[in-house]
């Protein structure tokens, strides 16, 4: 039994190595040279390096609010590089000029500045925190991690209901986004929790949500320019509403409650 815990001990301790080398790696790699895709990787390494801490949050008991303030911070700046790039791409998608954005490429620079900036302020501070992390993990084991995904199903199927509040959508995907994470620690029995067909649900309606989400920031962000047509944001509108139906369908399914019927009752 012992040598068993220790067995989960390492496995996780190593996922959180990884990780942080992912996270170190996909940092340097944007800041040098801005692409797409390595903003894309730094940020899963990101939500990883939090779904790992939210694991440690339950078994101790405790919050991590005041270690985390760097990396929240370095996220929250590269949620604002995420949000430009997805305006960009749905401006080409909803044949919208980018100039009703209110947006010049300026900000990007600036938002970018600020994150190069973080690297280098909190890079002691980080370092501290992968040590810690990895230090907390060596204790925790395979029953502890399925008793977690365990209180966390329970939670999102609880969240998803036919009165789901729009807003609440992002919180619940935070939540299946933690145990998608931590399900890659293969071996460890979480598969047991969730099993095959519900996780692959688990992932599509993630996906959705996301979708949703990106979109409804955008559609936000337009309705602050006065200059933008009624035409162009009942188009965009309908997308995200569309969206949002077929997310609160596959929950249902995957919670076990019945499909949302009607539309204009569930969309504001």
């Amino acid at each position: 039994m012992a040598k068993s815990k220790i067995r989960d001990s390492k496995k996780i301790a190593d996922y959180q190595s990884r990780t942080w080398k992912h996270f170190d790696k996909y940092f340097r790699k944007f800041l040098k040279k801005r692409e797409d895709e390595s903003l894309h990787e730094l940020r899963i390494a990101i939500k990883r390096i939090f779904a790992l801490v939210h694991f440690i949050e339950f078994c101790t008991k405790q919050t991590r609010d005041e270690q985390l303030k760097p990396l929240k911070r370095i996220f929250h700046l590269t949620g604002q590089l995420r949000d430009s790039q997805n305006a960009n791409l749905f401006c080409q998608r909803f044949v919208i000029e980018k100039t009703l954005l209110n947006e010049s490429g300026s900000k990007y620079k600036k938002t970018f500045k600020k994150l190069k900036a973080k690297h280098h302020k909190y890079a002691d501070k980080l370092d501290q925190l992968s040590t810690d992390l990895k230090e907390e993990l060596s204790g925790l084991n395979a029953r502890q991690l399925m008793e977690y995904f365990t209180a966390a199903m329970g939670k999102i199927v609880t969240g998803f209901t036919e009165k789901t509040q729009v807003g609440k959508l992002h919180d619940i995907r935070k939540q299946m986004k933690d145990l998608s994470y931590l399900a890659k620690l293969q071996g460890t029995g979480t598969e047991q929790v969730i099993g095959k067909a519900r996780f692959e649900l688990l992932e599509q309606i993630e996906d959705l949500i996301g979708d949703w989400h990106d979109i409804n920031k955008f559609r936000i962000r337009l309705t602050r320019n006065k200059e933008v047509k009624k035409s162009i944001l009942d188009k965009v509108k309908k997308k995200e509403d569309l969206l949002y139906l077929e997310t609160l369908n596959l929950a249902a399914v995957f919670s076990g409650k019945k499909p949302v019927r009607h539309r204009k009752k569930q969309l504001g």
